[in-house]
């Protein structure tokens, strides 16, 4: 049987737009750099949801998704959103090693217990904690960095910048070019639909 795509990607609306700017105003110093970025450049937001979701121009991205939200798409393997959204990750790291993928994590702060056992390449800007991702990470790796992250709040940046990819690959804990990753970033990621769908801002 073929396997049959789960994820797609589409473009959405003015909503998500808001939506974008609404969640990283809540965030921590990355998210706010962010909202600067998207808030000075002409953009576009696109929405990664499992295949047949409809969206309207009344979608409520906060809201989770529910199963008359969605076609049947057959008994099939699929991929999680996760593992789709690793997937566009990858495909962006790949390009060039001075590329970079930067996850802020609201909920964890330095000095955790649990963040010191996690296997990512942490990094911290005085207590907050950021997850990154270079050129050399597998979609293993980018799954399992996405997955280690419990934070209520996902936002993360598509970008390039040698200084935090260096130091990414450097020792544990080295320190993010936040200003640097904010300016250059290529795309903007923000969780939506109660950690269901994600909606992803490019300039």
């Amino acid at each position: 049987m073929t396997e049959m795509p789960t994820a797609e990607r589409r473009t959405a609306g003015p909503r998500a737009l808001s939506y974008v700017k609404s969640e990283l105003s809540t965030g921590g110093p990355l998210s706010r750099l962010l909202l600067d970025r998207v808030s000075s450049a002409e953009g576009l937001v696109s929405v990664l949801v499992p295949v047949g979701l409809q969206i309207t121009d009344d979608t409520n991205f906060g809201d989770a998704l529910s199963p008359s939200k969605t076609k049947s798409i057959g008994w099939v393997k699929k991929p999680t959103l996760k593992e789709a959204l690793a997937a566009l990750i990858r495909d962006f790291l790949i390009e060039h090693n001075e590329r970079v993928c930067l996850f802020e994590d609201q909920a964890a702060t330095r000095g955790f217990p649990y963040v010191e056992r996690l296997d990512t390449r942490i990094m911290y800007s005085n207590s907050h904690v950021y997850h990154a991702l270079v050129c050399e990470d597998d979609l293993a790796r980018i799954e399992e960095t996405i997955r280690s992250i419990r934070s209520w709040l996902t936002v993360a940046a598509l970008s390039t910048s040698a200084n935090t990819a260096n130091r990414a690959r450097g020792a544990r804990g080295g320190e993010p070019a936040l200003n640097e990753v904010a300016k250059n970033a290529s795309s903007v990621i923000v969780g939506a639909f109660d950690g269901e769908g994600y909606l992803i801002w490019t300039p």
